[in-house]
């Protein structure tokens, strides 16, 4: 069996010559990437009017293909994950629907419109941050939504708790 490396393939059709690209060729390359025979079909009936579509695509594919995370990466990121849900949001650490009522503030009705939005946001982003169900229920889940979610959930969680010191902090001056 005849083994070739596929990027190589596509990074040498990308580096033609756009005059020089076998757009026959691409659409192909784009098909076995992809499997999409309708669009396949699309394609070859015009392929001057979409030289430029099997371009994207393929340098979308390939640019995909190039980033893939290596198998380290991959546990490194699902490693932090696990790490992610087990610290900041175990019940130890106080994360309850009673403990987030028992964080409103006394004198919250007193208090101005912008310190009692952080309340509020908060509230609302203690709801968005149960992405890290999905993250507890999807153990095949891809590397890179992994990385992504991993990444969503450390901004909200950073803006989560800067808001709670800004919301307990004031006044305290």
């Amino acid at each position: 069996m005849i083994k070739y490396n596929f990027n190589a393939v596509i990074k040498a059709w990308l580096d033609a010559a756009p005059e020089d690209r076998n757009l026959a060729l691409g659409a192909t390359i784009l098909l076995q990437l992809d499997g999409n025979k309708i669009r396949h079909n699309n394609i070859m009936r015009n392929l001057g009017r979409n030289a430029g579509l099997i371009e994207s695509e393929l340098r979308r594919h390939y640019e995909l293909r190039v980033n893939r995370p290596s198998e380290e990466d991959k546990e490194k990121i699902r490693k932090e994950a696990k790490d992610l849900l087990s610290e900041k949001f175990s019940h130890k650490s106080g994360n309850t629907a009673a403990a987030f009522k028992a964080g409103r503030r006394a004198d919250h009705d007193t208090l101005p419109e912008e310190i009692q939005s952080l309340y509020r946001k908060n509230l609302e982003l203690r709801h968005s941050m149960q992405i890290r169900n999905l993250l507890k229920s999807r153990k095949d889940c891809a590397p890179q939504d992994l990385k992504d979610l991993c990444a969503l959930l450390k901004k909200q969680d950073t803006e989560y708790r800067l808001n709670w010191k800004k919301y307990d902090d004031y006044g305290k001056e």
